[in-house]
C-alpha cells in the first residue's frame, strides 16, 4: 500500500473520496480520477502558485529601486556618516549654527568610528554639497527608470546603471 496514513479503508483499500485524499496528501490530485479511489500509488501534483501579475512584478520592482536609490545617496562622504536625511538635516543645523553662535575656526566632529576630527565650516559645507549633489543625480536617474518601469513588460530588466 503506497500511503498507509489514510483514515478511511475498507478491508485495505482506501475508500474516501476525491476530496479526502487531496486533503490526506496535502497535495492537488487531478480532478477527473473516480470518485472512489482505488489502491494507490497515486501521482502527486504539489501547488503551483501562479506568475504574479505585471503590476505586482512592478511594484516589487518599485521598492528594489528605492532601497538601491536609498543606498547609492546615504553613504560616508570624506569620514561623515550620512546615511539618513536625519542625518543631513543634523549637518545643516550644525552650519545654520555655527553662523549664529560659533567664534572658532574648527570644531571637534565625532565620526562614525567614534574618533573625532578637527573640522571647519568649510569642510561641513562641502560635505553637504557633495551629498546634495548625489541626491540630485540619484532622484533624477530614479525618476527616468520609473518612468521605463511603467512601459516595459520586465520589469526584472529595469535596474541601475
Amino acid at each position: 500500500m503506497a500511503y498507509n496514513k489514510f483514515t478511511k479503508f475498507t478491508n485495505g483499500i482506501f475508500t474516501g473520496t476525491h476530496s479526502e485524499c487531496s486533503t490526506e496528501l496535502n497535495a492537488l490530485l487531478p480532478i477527473n480520477c473516480p470518485e472512489n479511489w482505488p489502491d494507490g500509488p497515486w501521482t502527486v501534483y504539489l501547488p503551483v502558485a501562479p506568475p504574479l501579475s505585471l503590476e505586482t512584478q512592478r511594484i516589487l520592482r518599485r521598492e528594489v529601486l528605492k532601497n538601491e536609490r536609498d543606498e547609492r545617496i546615504y553613504d560616508d562622504i570624506d569620514g561623515f556618516q550620512v546615511r539618513t536625511t536625519v542625518d543631513r538635516d543634523r549637518l545643516k543645523r550644525t552650519v545654520e549654527k555655527w553662523d549664529q553662535n560659533v567664534t572658532t575656526e574648527q570644531v571637534s566632529w565625532i565620526l562614525e568610528d567614534n574618533s573625532s576630527r578637527m573640522v571647519s565650516k568649510e569642510d561641513l559645507v562641502e560635505v553637504l554639497d557633495i551629498f546634495d549633489q548625489r541626491e540630485m543625480v540619484t532622484f533624477y536617474e530614479y525618476q527616468v527608470l520609473l518612468a521605463e518601469l511603467e512601459t516595459t513588460t520586465d520589469p526584472d530588466s529595469v535596474k541601475w546603471t
